[in-house]
């Protein structure tokens, strides 16, 4: 290559004399080394840009499995979506257990814990006070007071047999049915209650009429029986009338 160069520069001198023969090879040397250098850098260039876009692809699909595994694990570690709900119930639960333990009165009321009837059964105002005020275990109201019938600051297990009161319970527990032995703190007023009906139609149908007026006729009773010193209106509404509630649509 060399010796093709030289001839190459000897023929151009002959042809023109002023043809500069000095240092050509060494540039055009020089100028071949600069081209191979480039090419060089090119074909660097182009294996680290393949590699940069093999490196992306390869980012691109960690990235990918990395979002897919991370989905997989959230939705295995999330918990299913009424275990809000499910854990409310379960700590209201636990809270209505505890305090069983501790209040008479909620020991009188239904063993699972719902919305109680008697705040949406039909009721005129003063009788569902009365009732509220007895699960409450307000009624008779405190401080105790003398009964009707005689007996010195009567508590509420004594309304279960006493002698004024007696022909009225009768009626209750005849329109209602037996009544199983039950402890010393739930009265027989109290088991009534814990057996009405869930819905205002409920309480419309079969005995439930009859046994939801008795009830609230004891209630009265009890309320005026506990309060010897207040004159009370015998003249009230019926408890029935508060049931003239449009039947259910037939469908």
């Amino acid at each position: 290559m060399g010796k093709f160069l030289s001839h190459l520069v000897h023929l151009a001198h002959l042809a023109h004399p002023k043809f500069p023969n000095k240092g050509f090879i060494g540039t055009f040397g020089t100028f071949g080394t600069k081209v191979l250098i480039k090419k060089e850098k090119e074909s660097k260039k182009k294996i680290v840009r393949a590699e940069g876009q093999n490196l992306l692809k390869l980012s691109r699909l960690l990235q990918v499995f990395g979002s897919a595994t991370k989905n997989q694990e959230i939705s295995e570690q999330q918990p299913p979506k009424d275990s809000l709900s499910t854990t409310i119930d379960q700590k209201r639960d636990e809270e209505y257990n505890r305090r069983k333990s501790t209040r008479k009165s909620i020991r009188c009321l239904r063993a699972k814990r719902i919305i109680d009837p008697i705040f949406y059964l039909p009721a005129f105002s003063r009788d569902k006070h009365r009732i509220i005020k007895w699960r409450m275990h307000w009624l008779p109201s405190y401080p105790l007071k003398n009964c009707r019938c005689g007996l010195p600051a009567a508590k509420r297990e004594h309304y279960s047999i006493c002698p004024i009161l007696q022909p009225l319970l009768n009626k209750l527990l005849t329109v209602f049915g037996t009544i199983p032995s039950t402890s010393d703190e739930l009265q027989p007023l109290d088991f009534i209650m814990n057996h009405l009906p869930r819905s205002e139609v409920g309480v419309t149908l079969e005995r439930w009429p009859e046994v939801w007026s008795a009830l609230i006729r004891v209630l009265r009773e009890i309320d005026r029986l506990s309060h010897p010193d207040v004159a009370f209106d015998e003249a009230g509404p019926d408890p029935e009338d508060a049931l003239d509630i449009a039947p259910p649509p037939h469908i």
